[in-house]
């Protein structure tokens, strides 16, 4: 089965692409039963794809995403478990939670409003 994962802001920058299409098998679990590619497997494939990623945006162990980071699959929901299963096809859309745009402001400071006279 085949996934995209479409790459936004640092992890964009830090691929050096657009987005990527990973190759996920069926896997075999514990309990002996064999099921869907989960998130986890996306994430390590992407690891592999792209090892710039691991650090700043995955985990070192290459199956989760680093705090800060989401995955939204197919525009329509945002996925928050590893073990999440995929289906063939989907999307991946991995952003920053800080992607809204909005300015940090450093800690004990205050921004000064502006204020309109009219």
């Amino acid at each position: 089965m085949r996934c995209t994962v479409e790459l936004l802001g640092v992890a964009r920058l830090r691929a050096a692409r657009r987005a990527v299409e990973v190759r996920l098998g069926e896997r075999c679990g514990d309990h002996g039963g064999c099921g869907s590619a989960t998130v986890a497997d996306a994430l390590t494939a992407l690891a592999a794809a792209c090892p710039a990623l691991v650090g700043p945006v995955l985990t070192p162990d290459s199956h989760a995403l680093c705090t800060g980071y989401l995955l939204n699959r197919n525009g329509r929901e945002f996925i928050d478990r590893a073990d999440a299963p995929l289906a063939n096809g989907d999307r991946l859309l991995l952003i920053s939670s800080a992607a809204g745009g909005g300015r940090l402001v450093a800690p004990g400071t205050r921004r000064k409003k502006k204020l309109r006279h009219e």
